[in-house]
């Protein structure tokens, strides 16, 4: 059985939030199985001066590390969470359009 990093990223309702956004930064903060890096992003609100950043929610094993992001603001607001939910027959581990972790 083959181990590998699985990036997941933002939910449907996380890459929504961050739509009119400009991307400001790429950057590091976790690492994979095979040692590399996991990149995240940081994105500014040109409306507000807003910084927001990608950090990890929830960091489950499913051969091999999967990496589930949502947004944080600079006083440590998240938006577009993920949610646990029963499995339910489900095929999938997740569902981005949904925010659901099967998992």
């Amino acid at each position: 059985m083959s181990r590998f990093t699985q990036y997941i990223g933002l939910n449907d309702e996380g890459k929504g939030f961050i739509k009119n956004f400009k991307s400001i930064q790429n950057y590091s903060c976790e690492v994979g199985i095979a040692y590399e890096p996991v990149i995240y992003s940081r994105w500014i609100d040109l409306n507000t001066g807003l910084i927001y950043k990608e950090v990890t929610q929830f960091n489950p094993w499913s051969s091999g590390p999967m990496f589930f992001t949502c947004i944080e603001d600079e006083k440590g607001n998240q938006y577009g969470k993920w949610a646990r939910a029963r499995y339910k027959g489900k095929r999938n581990e997740y569902d981005s359009k949904l925010g659901f972790i099967y998992l």
